[in-house]
């Protein structure tokens, strides 16, 4: 009766593990049918849903001369430009598609880790996407994020795990490939792949991988060649390779977009990336310190597997790091940029919790200590835009400060930080405020499990088997789970937050200008978004507009940007002598703009309601020309 009565047992708990594995997905599927519907819509995703749509019906190709801006792979367009030709254009088919794409995720993220290490740690893993509002609102919207965290699930669902087949393996290689025609910075995703399978399954195996990654690669740049280089133009010094010089703007051109960020805000960038993705981040850094190599000396396929698992995680976040810090093109990209292989990283921290060192030589908790200790400076200054006091602002009782300048019986630590440090500035006095009230919570938090610890029996399973170190890991892990849905972590305000009704006053703008704009009409855009468009048929656009101030050059020669899909001043008072139509949002309505639509020789027909309530300058303005 004994063995029926554990395999009851285990056939009970393997169904409650199931029960909150389907509630930790529906959680997740609910919360972004409720984000889709309240988030603002982004240059990014305007972009991809409205030249998708139109690659997919024809009216333009990528990489066409003289068309758009094909700024990524093709399929980053392709693929929402079909979802909208089959079911129709508009931005909410474009997020109900990433609402498919996000269970899709969960579905291959729960069988790869219950494959790798049980269902408890399956549903361990859907838990941590559940609680990451962030996360869920950056898998909601129809960019490339959510896509591609798709794909790359399922290129780990079909390779790992022992003895997958070839067909599995090919499989897994073809994904990997989509991956790189849908964003080029995810590359290393087939490359690594191709040599862990090699590593794992021989030359065979190998070869075949490389054939069902490379051919679609290869057809595709055929198809599209060999414009399609242009993407590559900003890897390649020029006159290196004479054909890519050959797609390069000749004269002399400045982009209007180069923002001069400085080291705080690079630090911040760095800070709300940990914020966003702190437990993600957490177990990767722990899996890359702690994890048991004597574990895997019996076990070389398992040791395999976590290593293609740790090298193609770090290589795509210090790759990531590099293109968004070490430039100054976008350095707030990083937080939305480690969401392209977040579920990478769940299943790396995930599939190294078993394996981690439970007694930790005093260097590695040195090292832990030290490293808690800048997690939560970092925390605090990622914060800085959301707390405005911390624990410089506690009074004091005054006789901790024997100085006679201050009167009364209380005094404010910030107010002795200002009379020894002068230079400081109000936003400076702030950020150490922050930064030193999560430093101090942090070494609270320390001291405090280490007396627990401390206090524990010498004889108890906790003390005898674990370090101080591997407590102190796991209390932060659990502490981090704790935290994740509120606002000091990726609860927290998002950028593109905004009312329940968002997406209805989208699609009532969209609606509104199809009403006011006849079909082949000549449209002069001038918008944050070109999501509206999408609800307007039939009409003609100049193609560089759609990218704004990103493909905006200052001079120039007017054919040669036109031709790759850019534009500046000049063509900018072409067009709007030739359009029919001139819409132009509230945020853009100034300098030369302004001046020309303001000359008598055009008509304001109407002023349509703000696209987004959380933004008073979204209105349209729409202007005729008077001839």
């Amino acid at each position: 009766m004994k063995p029926l009565k554990q395999n009851k047992q285990y056939s009970s708990l393997k169904n409650i593990t199931y029960f909150l594995s389907f509630l930790a997905g529906a959680l997740t599927i609910i919360q972004s049918w409720l984000y889709l519907h309240q988030l603002e819509t982004n240059l990014d995703e305007g972009a991809y849903l409205y030249k998708g749509y139109l690659f997919a019906t024809g009216s333009y190709s990528p990489f066409q001369m003289y068309g758009f801006w094909t700024n990524k792979m093709p399929l980053a367009f392709l693929i929402p430009g079909y979802i909208q030709k089959w079911f129709g254009p508009g931005l909410a088919v474009g997020r109900y598609f990433m609402v498919l794409a996000l269970g899709l995720t969960l579905l291959g993220l729960w069988i790869v880790v219950r494959r790798i290490n049980g269902d408890g740690w399956a549903t361990l893993a859907l838990i941590i996407v559940a609680i990451n509002p962030v996360l869920i609102k950056m898998y909601s919207t129809a960019v490339t994020q959510g896509l591609t965290a798709c794909i790359l699930t399922w290129v780990l669902v079909f390779s790992l795990g022992e003895k997958r087949s070839l067909l599995q393996l090919s499989i897994s290689s073809l994904l990997a490939s989509l991956l790189v025609l849908i964003r080029i910075n995810l590359l290393p995703v087939p490359v690594f792949l191709i040599l862990y399978i090699l590593w794992q399954y021989g030359w065979k195996a190998g070869i075949l991988s490389f054939i069902m990654a490379a051919l679609p690669i290869i057809g595709v740049h055929v198809l599209y060649w060999p414009n399609i280089l242009q993407i590559y133009i900003q890897w390649v010094p020029r006159g290196l390779i004479p054909i890519l010089d050959s797609l390069r703007i000749q004269h002399p051109a400045q982009s209007i977009w180069h923002p001069d960020l400085n080291l705080e805000n690079r630090l911040i960038s760095i800070a709300r990336t940990f914020r966003f993705h702190f437990l993600l981040m957490i177990g990767s850094i722990a899996s890359l310190m702690v994890i048991q190599r004597k574990f895997f000396l019996n076990q070389r396929s398992k040791w395999r597997e976590q290593i293609f698992l740790l090298f193609l995680f770090w290589v795509l976040f210090f790759a990531h790091v590099w293109a968004t810090l070490g430039g100054d093109y976008c350095n707030y990209c990083l937080e939305g940029y480690i969401s392209f292989f977040a579920p990478l990283g769940i299943v790396l921290f995930i599939s190294t919790v078993p394996v981690w060192e439970r007694q930790f030589p005093k260097y590695l908790t040195i090292g832990l200590i030290i490293f808690i200790i800048l997690t939560s400076a970092t925390i605090g200054l990622a914060l800085i835009d959301d707390f405005h006091f911390g624990i410089l602002y506690i009074p004091l009782p005054r006789f901790l400060l024997n100085l006679p300048k201050f009167e009364g019986g209380w005094f404010l630590p910030v107010e002795v930080i200002r009379n020894v440090l002068t230079t400081l500035t109000d936003r400076q006095t702030h950020i150490l405020d922050i930064i030193s009230t999560s430093t101090i919570i942090g070494l609270l938090m320390m001291v405090l499990i280490f007396i627990i610890w401390k206090g524990l029996d010498q004889n108890s399973i906790i003390k005898r088997q674990t370090s101080y170190g591997y407590v102190l890991l796991i209390s932060v892990i659990i502490v981090g789970f704790g935290l994740s849905p509120s606002p000091i972590l990726s609860g927290g305000l998002y950028t593109y937050d905004c009312a329940p009704t968002t997406l209805n006053s989208y699609e009532t703008t969209g609606k509104a200008l199809a009403e006011l704009i006849p079909p082949e009409s000549q449209v002069f855009w001038k918008s944050m978004s070109a999501t509206p468009l999408l609800y307007v048929p039939d009409i003609q656009i100049y193609p560089p507009q759609v990218n704004d101030i990103y493909s905006f050059y200052v001079n120039g020669n007017d054919d040669e940007l036109l031709k790759f899909g850019l534009w500046n001043e000049s063509l900018a008072r072409q067009w709007l002598k030739e359009a029919d139509y001139i819409v132009i949002e509230d945020k853009y309505f100034s300098g030369f703009y302004r001046s020309i639509l303001k000359s008598g020789r055009y008509q304001l027909i109407t002023i349509l309601p703000s696209q987004s309530s959380c933004r008073e300058n979204s209105r349209l303005r729409v202007y005729q020309p008077i001839r």
